[in-house]
């Protein structure tokens, strides 16, 4: 065999071991799901596993999660929001949780897509409101501007699409197609599952952890994220941001102070795009408001609330 040959051999070994791991991964299929709380649709784009929590009648809350975290990341807020009154719809997005994880850019087209086809299903054609983690506050920020005509109010928990550190590593993997895949594919769960064994702060949705660690194992989650940095997390909210101002659609948004992903300057970003905006700046708060500071967030909104009336 020639140098050639073997170093062409070796290449060749070496890019197909991020495919090889994928494959050992768990799919996400009716074992997968066997446990799962809640319901499925069959959308277009895939299966999408929902869950309505909170009151059985009064205004409908549809709630988005983050980047990696899962729609579990709701259990405790939807109840506290249940007892407002609200229906609280929480739903996995794709490549996340129960939900399929087809192949594609996951930009905003994509998310919302998903969304407005899970209200299709659900025959959900009046007002709502919606509520947004991290990633899920740029989706939830967009849908609404995309959708002022059916969109009462938007919440936002330390919402990506302002500013949002990352880093080195996931920079350069969402800055390099096919090395940066590769990287990604090899390394990314690898770290993710570092960060979250090492994480021993106290949560208010303790089965979350597992949940999280349970996605390293699935199908299509790693590779999902990579495509989120690409596509969701790389548009900025400021022209919805802008028009939710023009329309008068109200705009709640808490954000932690200490906050390693979402800079507290952040708020100074919103109320530049939206002065309508109200904002609250929870203490000693980092990136995991909705499971550590879930009694905070939600006093804030309720406070947000009482004051809009």
């Amino acid at each position: 065999m020639t140098y050639l040959a073997l170093f062409l051999v070796i290449l060749g070994v070496i890019f197909a071991v991020p495919i090889w791991l994928e494959n050992r991964l768990r799919p996400v299929d009716e074992d997968y799901r066997e446990k799962a709380p809640g319901t499925f649709a069959k959308l277009s784009q895939g299966v999408t596993h929902y869950r309505w929590q909170g009151s059985a009648r009064g205004p409908v809350l549809v709630a988005i999660h983050g980047l990696t975290t899962p729609s579990l990341v709701w259990a405790a807020l939807a109840d506290d929001f249940g007892r407002l009154g609200y229906r609280v719809l929480t739903y996995d997005l794709y490549g996340r949780g129960f939900s399929d994880a087809p192949i594609g850019v996951q930009d905003a087209d994509f998310f919302m897509r998903q969304l407005d086809e899970l209200l299709d299903h659900l025959n959900l054609a009046g007002n709502i409101s919606v509520m947004g983690y991290s990633m899920g506050g740029s989706i939830a920020g967009t849908y609404a501007a995309a959708n002022t005509h059916r969109v009462d109010r938007t919440f936002l928990i330390a919402s990506a699409g302002f500013e949002t550190v990352e880093s080195d590593f996931d920079s350069f993997c969402r800055r390099n197609t096919l090395i940066g895949d590769w990287v990604h594919d090899a390394f990314a769960a690898r770290r993710l599952r570092k960060d979250l064994i090492a994480d021993d702060a106290p949560s208010d949705v303790p089965e979350l952890k597992e949940a999280q660690l349970a996605e390293l194992g699935r199908q299509g989650f790693i590779r999902a994220v990579l495509s989120s940095r690409r596509g969701m997390l790389s548009q900025s909210l400021e022209e919805a941001m802008k028009t939710l101002a023009v329309h008068d659609l109200p705009v709640f948004a808490v954000w932690g102070d200490s906050d390693p992903v979402i800079p507290i300057r952040s708020v100074e970003m919103l109320r530049q795009w939206n002065p309508k905006a109200i904002q609250k700046v929870i203490a000693n708060a980092d990136h995991a408001l909705p499971y550590s500071h879930g009694d905070f967030v939600f006093d804030a909104f309720e406070t947000m609330l009482a004051d809009e009336g």
